[in-house]
């Protein structure tokens, strides 16, 4: 897998184009789940949102992207804060949640992580 270096995230970061870190595995309503959160930028704003889905994979489901959200109305994730400079999103991403500069991928590569619970 390769992470993007802490250098390369602000560059990375792209209109519906966010980057993105899974958190941690866990359960929630007695089923495996996953959070994982994002960054992205919206007019001169960067965005942290999480993310928290039921693991569909038993179900056939191949993609991260695909699965049931835990909240139906958090559909593209809940924004938790926002600002307009990267830095403090990041730092807001590791005291929270405790995101690792160094663990960043370009949007869409959570699939290729082998998550497992």
């Amino acid at each position: 897998m390769k992470y993007l270096l802490p250098s390369q995230l602000n560059n990375s970061i792209r209109p519906d184009k966010p980057i993105e870190q899974l958190i941690t595995t866990f359960e929630a309503n007695g089923r495996k789940a996953i959070r994982w959160i994002s960054i992205d930028i919206e007019k001169d704003n960067f965005e942290l949102s999480v993310h928290e889905v039921f693991n569909d994979s038993s179900e056939g489901i191949d993609s991260i992207y695909n699965y049931s959200y835990i909240e139906p109305d958090d559909l593209h994730g809940r924004l938790v804060f926002e600002s307009t400079v990267l830095s403090d999103v990041l730092e807001h991403a590791y005291e929270q949640y405790g995101a690792n500069q160094e663990k960043y991928l370009s949007f869409g590569l959570l699939d290729e992580l082998n998550i497992s619970i």
